[in-house]
């Protein structure tokens, strides 16, 4: 029969999820299993619905799995809560096309929640050259582009694009820059570049839709700086900042947030491991995109802690003082290891 949903298991063969798979009556439920070797990532980029860690809890997959076939009561709360978040808006946000330009998983499963709870319908890219790939054919309201991307970051897809809408006299799209810095230098080099607005990440709901209700619906032409956000992250951020993932995601109800969070942690993996990796190989410019656009990713799930331990490391690179790169790395790995456990204990109903 065809299939209607594709889970991958994190590990080895699960009865929990055989028995979740009798009690919802379908046979359409097809449980991939993967090696330790696998990347979580690569197969949600194949097109699998969901990816279910190693260690969750049976109540855990079958309220997902629930949610993403919609057998449950969940799927109605979260349309209601849906619904609540965009009336608080204008509701001139809604049909409007967005182009989102960002090329890590976590940072697009994020921001896609956030304009589906505006009524938005948006297309994502994880470059430049995929973005005015899609530009040539279709048409957008408004692009949101990440500064830092491979084969063609957000400042070069800018002014790539201000050049063909100049060439071929089309009408400006606005365009807001999505990045990890807020300093003045960073507004600027934007600015530059021919971008209209930025956002420093993590993007929270009522920005992104002030910002965006600015800039479909404005009464003029405007350029506003967010001189107002902070690379400072509290010295006693928590593991992950729960609320602040909510605001985030312009909603709290606990099935979001663990998604969001179960797909945050291999993703954090990788990202560490890369990071790793690119301080192993010495080069200075490597490790800076590396560390920037895991710093980001680390915000957008509200892992303050870790996202300003990458921060500060991002500083370091510049002052090449081995020993205390070497530290920062040491720190981040702990911290790592301490989100681990974290939202292991949380999807698996033991922390709240």
């Amino acid at each position: 029969p065809p299939i209607d949903l594709a889970i991958i298991v994190a590990g080895s063969h699960d009865p929990g999820l055989r028995k979740t798979t009798r009690k919802l009556g379908t046979r359409h439920i097809l449980p991939l299993l993967y090696g330790a070797n696998d990347s979580p990532r690569q197969r949600l980029r194949q097109g699998f619905a969901a990816v279910i860690p190693d260690g969750s809890s049976t109540d855990y997959m079958d309220r997902n799995i629930r949610l993403l076939i919609g057998h449950s009561q969940a799927r109605d709360r979260l349309a209601a809560q849906q619904a609540a978040v965009v009336s608080a808006f204008s509701p001139g946000l809604r049909g409007k096309h967005v182009l989102v330009l960002e090329d890590r998983l976590v940072n697009q499963t994020v921001i896609q929640k956030q304009l589906q709870k505006l009524g938005i319908d948006c297309v994502l890219a994880a470059n430049g050259i995929r973005g005015l790939e899609i530009l040539a054919s279709k048409r957008f309201d408004l692009i949101l582009c990440d500064c830092s991307m491979p084969e063609m970051n957000g400042y070069d897809f800018t002014r790539n694009w201000r050049l063909r809408e100049m060439a071929e006299a089309q009408p400006r799209v606005p365009i807001i820059a999505l990045t990890a810095n807020a300093f003045a230098e960073d507004a600027d080099k934007c600015f530059e570049a021919g971008m209209d607005d930025f956002i420093s990440k993590p993007v929270t709901m009522d920005r992104l839709a002030a910002r965006l209700v600015r800039w479909l619906n404005p009464p003029e032409p405007m350029r506003i700086k967010d001189a107002a956000d902070s690379d400072v992250a509290p010295e006693s951020a928590p593991i992950i900042n729960l609320p602040g993932l909510a605001d985030i995601l312009g909603v709290d109800d606990p099935l979001v947030l663990n998604e969001v969070l179960a797909e945050f942690l291999p993703a954090m993996r990788e990202s560490l491991a890369q990071v790793a990796a690119a301080v192993a190989g010495g080069r200075s410019d490597e490790i800076v995109s590396t560390v920037h656009g895991a710093k980001g990713e680390a915000r957008s799930a509200a892992a303050d802690g870790l996202a300003q331990l990458y921060a500060e490391l991002e500083v370091e690179i510049g002052k090449a003082d081995p020993a205390q790169i070497q530290t920062l790395m040491t720190r981040s790995t702990l911290e790592a290891a301490r989100i681990e456990h974290f939202i292991q204990a949380r999807l698996k109903g033991k922390a709240a």
